[in-house]
């Protein structure tokens, strides 16, 4: 069975590297165990840290 799903991400948040005109060409997302996983976009990380930017993964329930 093919299924397709949509997830509407807001703008700046998240940072899967996808063409908007050929999503199969994704590189940075993946999918599993009926979650699907993006990473966040770089932003400048809190609290006293050697490190002054980061990132993050966030995970979608697909089912």
């Amino acid at each position: 069975m093919n299924r397709t799903a949509r997830i509407a991400l807001a703008k700046g948040l998240y940072d899967p590297s996808c063409d908007v005109f050929a999503v199969e060409s994704c590189s940075e997302i993946e999918v599993g165990d009926g979650l699907v996983y993006l990473p966040t976009a770089e932003h400048q990380s809190t609290g006293s840290s050697a490190f002054n930017r980061t990132n993050g993964i966030v995970s979608f329930k697909t089912d």
